[in-house]
């Protein structure tokens, strides 16, 4: 094993002992001055230097990068006591090998002109053929790339988690974010587009998400009129999922009137979205067997609200289930995407389906 290791100088200390160590193997001998032992472009240039066991510098290498594709390798200086024992030959080898393009040259300029002391933390976009000087300004101006998640209203934790980019070692408060855990995360994540500067920051989206959507939740439980007939938030989140996955925010209100209505007749709610996220492998297409199947999400078989939120709902929906309208409708059918006939009666209803079904 050898009894040396190779670094970069990085303390004011090093720097002086690897400057002093190339003065007196190259420059000393030849009668020149200590000042000869640096020039113009040691900042610009990558340095590495042997040390033995004791930390003293015993070998000494430079490469200066002449431009992106073209570097020149100077100041090869190795101790005798230490030469035929491959030290030399490995400082050429780590210095022929490194990456002579935009992010290692770059890397290199910031560190030894000390800029990179003051780079922001981040990912930074840099295109392909982009010049050195634009990659500069970049960096040096903080020009941090933003990545942008969106989190779709009526979005399910499985749609999210079937995205490539959630961060799988995730966890909400000790629980793990997986498809083993929906029960305890359905319904907590604010739908928003959020943005993140980092891979590693993309966690931040989802804790960001749940703060939000927590917050929400108690203003408009700590606001809910005295119509709502509910006995804790995680019902309020609950009823504004469905109003999430039944309505558009323009009769959000109207259609949490029809629920709250139902649940005070002890009437089935009879919500087709709560029996569709009921069903496994659904394919679009609900058919009566799917409303005759009894789960837990079947809003048919069971009366009240479905054990826990079957979507991600909007501040528009949460709101809306706090301060629902009043009205006596207790029925209602889709005329088109953003629109329903509202009934009082189950003749009308019938007669709406006839209508518009």
């Amino acid at each position: 094993m050898p009894n040396y290791s190779i670094k970069s100088p990085e303390s004011n200390e090093e720097w002086e002992s690897y400057l002093l160590f190339r003065w007196e193997v190259l420059r000393k001998p030849l009668g020149m001055s200590k000042e000869s032992s640096a020039d113009s472009i040691e900042d610009k240039s990558f340095h590495l230097m042997g040390i033995d066991e004791k930390e003293n510098v015993i070998a000494s290498g430079r490469v200066h990068f002449n431009s992106e594709n073209e570097a020149q390798i100077r100041y090869m200086a190795v101790d005798s006591d230490f030469k035929r024992r491959g030290i030399g030959s490995e400082i050429v080898d780590k210095l022929e090998n490194i990456d002579v393009t935009i992010p290692s040259f770059v890397t290199v300029i910031l560190q030894y002109t000390s800029l990179d002391k003051n780079i922001t933390y981040g990912d930074y976009l840099i295109r392909k053929h982009e010049n050195l000087f634009s990659v500069l300004t970049k960096i040096i101006s903080s020009d941090t790339h933003f990545r942008k998640y969106r989190i779709p209203e009526g979005s399910t934790i499985s749609s999210i988690l079937d995205r490539s980019n959630v961060p799988v070692s995730l966890k909400i408060n000790g629980i793990k974010f997986d498809k083993t855990n929906i029960h305890a995360l359905e319904g907590r994540f604010h739908p928003n587009t959020y943005y993140y500067s980092s891979v590693e920051d993309s966690e931040d989206v989802f804790l960001e998400a749940i703060l939000t959507q927590d917050s929400l939740l108690e203003k408009y439980w700590n606001s809910r009129t005295p119509y709502v007939s509910l006995q804790e938030p995680q019902e309020l989140l609950v009823l504004a999922s469905l109003l999430e996955k039944e309505a558009c925010p323009n009769e959000h209100k109207k259609v949490a009137g029809v629920i709250y209505n139902r649940l005070r007749l002890n009437m089935p709610l009879q919500i087709d979205s709560s029996v569709i996220y009921g069903i496994e492998d659904f394919d679009g297409d609900i058919k009566k067997h799917h409303l005759r199947k009894d789960t837990p999400f079947n809003t048919y078989t069971n009366k009240g609200l479905p054990p826990m939120p079957i979507s991600n709902p909007s501040e528009s929906a949460i709101r809306a289930a706090s301060n629902p309208d009043i009205h006596s409708f207790l029925y209602f059918v889709a005329k088109d995407r953003c629109a329903h006939h509202f009934s009082e009666t189950y003749d009308e209803h019938k007669e709406a389906i006839k209508k518009y079904q």
